[in-house]
Formats: structure tokens, sequence, C-alpha cells
């Protein structure tokens, strides 16, 4: 047994180089426990804030926080619009999330006919040398959509909350550097959305960065 009494730490920022905070993805779930965290290191920091680091770097989720933060909105407004207590700004509801991907699903689902009649066709030229699945796969693959969900409502409420409460959905115009991970689907490689991209929303690459295959819609960026 000891007298020890437990105190609060405080922990500063180095004076000299630059610093950078680093958040990953989780979903909805995810984005909440980050900020909830980031609340948390605010009462630890001595004279500084989470907002005072010179980058910022986020996927998916962690783009969505990293976002805010770059702006220069504090962990405790952050805190506000999870709970819906904020006066300029609300947290995402399912409507923004899991918007039904019913244009492509319709567009695609109305050519299935015809690409089962053209499967059919080449597999009678190719008789035993296709199989039933072949046949099955190759009319359905098109007919299939890209995605089960529509990101396309959730990069609006972030363009939207953004301006509602006074920040930028430019990189170029951030008070700090941020940059947002997405990968390229078609090759897996990995896409770097910062202040050397202006050109790209902040919206739009975050949605990016969100849009996890299969689940959701591809986001289409440039050409």
């Amino acid at each position: 047994m000891t007298n020890r009494i437990d105190m609060p730490v405080e922990f500063g920022i180095p004076a000299e180089g630059r610093t950078a905070l680093v958040l990953a993805g989780g979903g909805v779930s995810g984005a909440v426990y980050e900020i909830g965290a980031l609340r948390a290191i605010d009462d630890l920091l001595l004279n500084r804030t989470v907002n005072d680091f010179d980058i910022y770097v986020g996927t998916s989720a962690g783009a969505l926080v990293a976002a805010f933060l770059a702006n220069g909105v504090s962990s405790t407004d952050l805190m506000r619009v999870v709970g819906n207590n904020h006066p300029l700004a609300r947290f995402p509801e399912p409507k923004h999330l899991f918007h039904f991907n019913t244009r492509e699903t319709l567009r695609r689902g109305l050519g299935l006919p015809r690409r089962l009649v053209t499967t059919s066709a080449s597999a009678m030229a190719r008789r035993g040398r296709v199989s039933v699945l072949d046949m099955l796969f190759s009319g359905l693959g098109d007919a299939l959509p890209s995605g089960i969900y529509d990101m396309t409502p959730y990069g609006d409420w972030i363009e939207e909350t953004l301006y509602s409460i006074g920040c930028s959905n430019r990189f170029d115009e951030l008070e700090s550097d941020l940059f947002v991970i997405a990968t390229q689907l078609g090759n897996g490689r990995r896409s770097v959305f910062s202040s050397e991209t202006p050109e790209v929303p902040v919206s739009d690459a975050v949605v990016a960065s969100s849009a996890v295959p299969v689940i959701y819609k591809p986001v289409k960026i440039g050409g």
C-alpha cells in the first residue's frame, strides 16, 4: 500500500518540427469513437489542442473527422454534432449513408434480357465448351450494380455541413495540410488527395475514401 495520488498527466507537442495526426476508418461507430478520443486528448494536451497539428491524414471515417479538424473545428464542436446539439450542423442520418443505388440497378436490370440472349447465342456457338455457370455469371455479372448503395447523399451532407459551419471544401484553403487516402478500384493502388489536387473537393475525396467495394458504388473522380 502506498500514498501515491494519481494526477492527470499533461502532454505537450514539440515546439520544433511538424506534427501529424493520423486517423483510421471504422464506419459511423469509428468516427464517434475517434471524436470522443480526440476530446479526451484535448484534456491531456498542455496549452495545445487537437487543432494545432500541422498535418492531418485520414482514411474512410477518419478522413471525415480529419477534414473538420483541418478546418479548425474543435473536438467540442464535433461532440456537439454527434449529439445533434450543434446549432448549425447535424450528424449524418441513415438516408445519407444507405441510399440505394436505384438508378444503376434499374438501368442494368433492364439490359439483362438482351444480355442473356447474347450469352445464350454465344454458348450455342461454342456448344460443349461453355458451362451453365459460365452462362449465368456472364449474363448476370453485367446486370448487377457496382454497389448496393450510392454515397452521393453522404457527399452532399459533408459539403453542406462544411459550408454551414463556415468551413471550406477545398484542400488549398484549409488551415492545416489535409491528406485523404483512397484506393483505386481497378488496380488497388493508393490515391492521395491533398492541396496538390485542388480540383478535387474535400467532400468527394472523403466519399471516395469511404466507399467500401460492393457495398457502395465506386466514386469516380476526374476523367
